[in-house]
């Protein structure tokens, strides 16, 4: 069943009815790709990057750019927004707590901190929204889906104590970083949709402090060339804040349906482009008042996902997917 009143376009005869050998197949691909995914020795870790933008994929690990049917595809492959009839939204925050702490490795002294609060504030959030042209009465424009989103790609909020081997270092930081999200998808044919998307990363004082913001203690800053300390206790800030661009293309591709034209196999590719920061702000003592204007450059990475999603199991009854 091809959906928006488009022309059928006849497939194999498991659209119609699966054969039982078929499932076995798919089961059987899974099981092989997760075993080759398993053989992966090298991993690098996520630093500052939220992955949590939505409750649907956090549920699955994150491991959702091949499904993507909800409105936060806008995020994890723009492409899919092609699946999604009407206009549809969703909003969501992050409530994050715990403890946190650094371990000197020249003294082995532990010192401990926390996001400043019992839960992170302000907490990391996020508003997506689709809406298909055909839906919106343009029948000739059924094929394109437009999207909007706003949330929070990469962010940090640390807190240590003010006075400790570690507060010359550091006593706080904070990177509230907001990405306006326009994307549009295309779909092609029944098979294959593709995604294109802008990411606009900036800062807003309606989010924390509205800058990235470093602080910490006088210290060695008493010294020239900088003498920005006339204490050891002074509390010193660095902040900056810059808007940049950087931009996302996908892919999704569904193979197999079922009888009721839902994806029993989805293929995706998702690529985001590295973004440059170039924040512009103070090198602050905030005890005496004195400043001195500071630059300092922010890279967020280019990333590539790529996702399988196989259903053996998609029926009216029950659904699984692997």
């Amino acid at each position: 069943m091809y959906r928006r009143g488009q022309s059928k376009i006849p497939l194999m005869t498991m659209r119609q009815k699966m054969p039982t050998s078929f499932h076995f197949f798919l089961l059987q691909t899974s099981i092989l790709l997760c075993m080759v995914a398993g053989w992966a020795t090298l991993a690098q870790g996520e630093a500052l990057r939220i992955l949590d933008q939505s409750a649907a994929a956090t549920a699955q690990g994150t491991a959702f750019a091949a499904q993507a049917d909800e409105p936060s595809a806008v995020y994890f492959n723009p492409a899919a927004m092609s699946q999604l009839p009407g206009i549809q939204m969703t909003f969501g925050t992050l409530l994050v707590n715990g403890a946190i702490d650094f371990t000197s490795s020249s003294t082995g002294t532990t010192v401990g901190g926390d996001f400043g609060s019992t839960i992170a504030n302000p907490p990391p959030s996020n508003f997506f929204m689709t809406a298909n042209l055909g839906d919106l009465g343009f029948s000739s424009l059924s094929h394109i889906t437009l999207g909007f989103g706003v949330n929070s790609p990469f962010g940090n909020l640390t807190d240590y104590p003010k006075s400790g081997t570690l507060a010359p270092v550091l006593t706080s930081s904070a990177s509230p970083l907001v990405d306006f999200k326009p994307t549009l998808a295309i779909e092609l044919n029944e098979f294959l949709s593709v995604g294109f998307g802008l990411d606009i990363y900036t800062f807003s004082d309606l989010v924390g402090e509205g800058h990235v913001e470093f602080q910490q203690t006088g210290g060695d800053l008493i010294l020239p060339p900088l003498s920005l300390a006339s204490s050891p206790s002074d509390r010193i800030e660095l902040n900056g804040t810059d808007t940049t661009l950087g931009f996302n293309v996908s892919f999704l591709l569904t193979p197999f349906r079922n009888d009721q034209g839902k994806p029993i196999m989805n293929f995706a590719v998702v690529y985001r482009s590295h973004a440059a920061l170039n924040l512009n702000g103070q090198f602050l003592n905030q005890t005496n008042g004195i400043s001195h204007s500071a630059k300092a450059t922010i890279n967020l990475p280019q990333i590539v996902t790529a996702g399988l999603a196989v259903w053996p199991i998609r029926n009216a009854q029950r659904e699984w997917k692997v």
